[in-house]
């Protein structure tokens, strides 16, 4: 298989040889004209050395740093400020604030919280605080300048500390511009203000997703400030991703029907993996195989209802006979060109929202459970509560039809999604919110209980807030 190594980076002719071992040919550039003149199939690997602060990296730059200070004058090293440091900045951090302190420094740490990321990390901190070494945890915190002087309110959710140094170290890898042009031209989405921090970079600050994440099953990015000098940790993990992407990644792909295409590049706008792209041999859309991740994304906005999901086995069926098996189906248009959707579906008038099961003892409560958070949770959470669990590859995937024909069958509906900036598939979480707010809008203006749908976003270890949430559904309550 042949793989790409995209950007400039110090660590590329150290992978050379490991890759190819395990039997990648790769392709080195280091511009984005290069990256692009390649086929948009072969997976790219992300190498852009970050640049770290040098006074955490640099013993003595850091003591010529600190000569014009006074003993007692108070030094502080600035954590998490824009983005979560990752735990090697953490050891770095923690190994030269050491250092100054055993140069009978007065030393302070500002961090928002700790990763203790190895066995001997908590040794290591419990020699800092006999050093004398102040570590101070906040959640809000303000800094100003004046007369070289760094003014710093920190609040550590319940007392107001202030502090004055005349060294304020920011603690903050920034990558290289260069990371940027890549990402775009991959179609892979950044976080934050690059004009202002730019450190958030691709994975948003969240150092404690895997090494090589991005939102396209094709695209790894190697955080190179997590290395140190050794790329060996990263090649085992990073090969078997690598293997894995002459497959599909899950059992059903999705498939456009040329003859529905309206060609209008709504699929290709909305795919959170970029595995939508126009057909060059016709005036359609097509999905490639080794991006699609089965999110459903594509499907419930798609405004031609073109897109069926089908198995990745070998063909049982004709491909016209996948796209008239209508329970592979994902949904309706939801949110496509701006059209109001809701207003659509809930227009006609014979439409009815009662249980079509009335009188009879069934679940009260339809559940749609991203397979990534809620679902795996459903077991423990849900003991004992009349509910009827459906897992769904994102909650992207869950249209304005699979909720009302939910209505027509239970009493309420309860859409659990992942936290912000948790969504596997982008913003799937965000996209489903807004979908259950704008219908429960809609339905109290057509005179049904509003109440009868809701919707909650959950992280993996919150098994009580997803109980609490059905419990609050079951009765019909607004939350």
């Amino acid at each position: 298989m042949k793989t790409i190594l995209a950007g400039k980076s110090r660590y590329t002719e150290s992978l050379k040889p490991a890759l190819h071992d395990a039997g990648f040919e790769t392709i080195a550039v280091e511009t984005v004209p290069e990256l692009k003149a390649l086929p948009k199939a072969y997976p790219v690997i992300l190498l852009q050395d970050t640049e770290l602060n040098p006074l955490i990296t640099d013993k003595r730059g850091a003591e010529a740093a600190i000569l014009g200070l006074k003993p007692k004058d108070l030094i502080v090293f600035l954590m998490d400020q824009n983005q979560d440091a990752s735990p090697y900045i953490e050891n770095c951090v923690l190994n030269m604030a050491s250092h100054l302190a055993g140069l009978k420094r007065n030393i302070a740490v500002l961090l928002r919280s700790s990763r203790a990321s190895d066995f001997g990390f908590d040794e290591r901190y419990r020699t800092a605080r006999k050093k004398g070494i102040a570590f101070v945890k906040y959640e809000n915190i303000d800094i100003s300048s004046d007369d070289g002087k760094t003014r710093i309110e920190l609040w550590d959710g319940s007392a107001k500390l202030t502090m004055e140094t005349l060294l304020c170290i920011p603690c903050e890898a920034s990558p290289a511009s260069e990371l940027y042009a890549f990402a775009d031209a991959l179609h892979v989405r950044t976080y934050g203000d690059r004009a202002v921090s730019g450190s958030r970079g691709v994975s948003g600050g969240r150092w404690f997703l895997n090494q090589g994440t991005t939102f396209k099953r094709n695209v790894k990015l190697i955080h190179t400030d997590s290395l140190g000098q050794d790329t060996r940790s990263i090649v085992p993990s990073l090969i078997r991703d690598l293997k894995e992407l002459n497959e599909p990644g899950q059992e059903k792909i999705a498939f456009v029907d040329s003859k529905k295409c309206a060609f209008c590049f709504t699929c290709y706008r909305v795919c959170p993996h970029s595995a939508l792209a126009p057909d060059e041999n016709n005036e359609a859309m097509k999905a490639e195989e080794l991006l699609c991740e089965g999110c459903g994304t594509c499907g419930s906005n798609c405004p031609a209802g073109a897109i069926a999901f089908r198995d990745t086995e070998p063909d049982r069926t004709s491909e016209g006979e996948v796209m008239q098996q209508r329970t592979d189906f994902i949904g309706e248009p939801m949110e496509a060109m701006g059209q109001d959707t809701e207003s659509v579906a809930l227009g006609t008038e014979d439409m009815e929202l009662g249980r079509e099961d009335a009188g009879k003892e069934s679940q009260k409560l339809k559940i749609f459970c991203c397979e990534n958070s809620a679902f795996p949770l459903s077991s423990e959470a849900l003991i004992g509560i009349n509910a009827a669990i459906q897992p769904v590859a994102c909650g992207g995937e869950i249209s304005t039809s699979m909720i009302l024909e939910a209505l027509k069958q239970y009493d309420s509906v309860l859409a659990a999604v992942c936290c912000d900036d948790a969504c596997k598939h982008r913003d799937g979480n965000k996209r489903c919110t807004r979908q259950v707010e704008r219908l429960k809008e809609r339905l109290g203006k057509l005179g049904y209980d509003p109440n009868r749908i809701n919707s909650v976003r959950i992280g993996i270890t919150m098994a009580d807030i997803l109980r609490k949430a059905a419990l609050t559904a079951l009765k019909g309550e607004v939350r």
